[in-house]
């Protein structure tokens, strides 16, 4: 039986390129543009295996693998050159390619994760940065409205959001002491009515200023944690609480 491959990238050549490689060496793929179908088809009918672009207008693609209810085989081909988001792959076992990508280079690391055995994959990855819980009343502004910080490090953070709808998954701005910053949330999850817990992950362009912040938290008033106390916070292991 042929093994499922979804394709997910806003760039329709890219996704039709990548797909006749594909169907020439004997995978079934499906094809979609944007991050919430892609979400809507892993929980619905899992592939054998994921291959997404980090951009979707405005959404971060590793977002699948942190929010699945199991491990996923993963692949990342982007135009992105980031070696903090590359890092971010790996942890959750994905391989890693730049476009253009070559074809030998992408069968290869087909077959590599389609060998995988997800029973021994690490559901939540190993931590990039220290992350420190912040027991005292942080308040950040969160794209114009007031929002609790619960932890901090170099590479995000994660909030106490008041919000009718839930934040939107992608580009957000924040501000700390008349700093600010370029994120993007990463994940959303609902605690109660109207009120969330986020995920946010700094800008490649903005993380001098984050650090900046970061340090003003630590320094005002913050409780450090041992990693594993505390990685939950950062990765949920569901998508969202109804």
């Amino acid at each position: 039986m042929s093994r499922t491959v979804l394709i997910v990238d806003a760039d329709h050549q890219a996704r039709a390129h990548v797909a006749g490689i594909l169907q020439c060496a004997g995978y079934r793929t499906e094809c979609v543009g944007n991050l919430t179908t892609a979400a809507r088809i892993v929980r619905e009918r899992p592939p054998d295996l994921v291959i997404t672009e980090i951009r979707l207008d405005g959404y971060n693609g590793l977002h699948l693998m942190a929010t699945a209810d199991r491990p996923l085989r993963a692949i990342v081909i982007t135009s992105l050159t980031d070696p903090a988001i590359e890092v971010d792959a790996r942890r959750f076992g994905a391989d890693y390619l730049t476009k253009p990508v070559q074809t030998e280079a992408l069968l290869t690391a087909v077959v590599r994760q389609l060998s995988r055995d997800l029973r021994e994959a690490l559901f939540v990855p190993a931590r990039q940065w220290p992350r420190t819980v912040v027991r005292d009343i942080i308040v950040i502004d969160f794209d114009g409205r007031p929002a609790r910080v619960r932890d901090v490090s170099d590479g995000g953070a994660c909030l106490d959001v008041d919000h009718q709808r839930g934040p939107r998954l992608g580009p957000i701005t924040v501000r700390r002491d008349g700093v600010d910053v370029r994120m993007y949330v990463a994940w959303e999850r609902r605690l109660a009515r109207g009120h969330w817990l986020c995920g946010l992950q700094v800008a490649s362009e903005s993380v001098v200023r984050w650090r900046s912040v970061v340090t003003a938290i630590r320094d005002a008033c913050v409780t450090s944690r041992t990693d594993r106390e505390h990685v939950v916070s950062f990765f949920p292991l569901t998508r969202r609480l109804r």
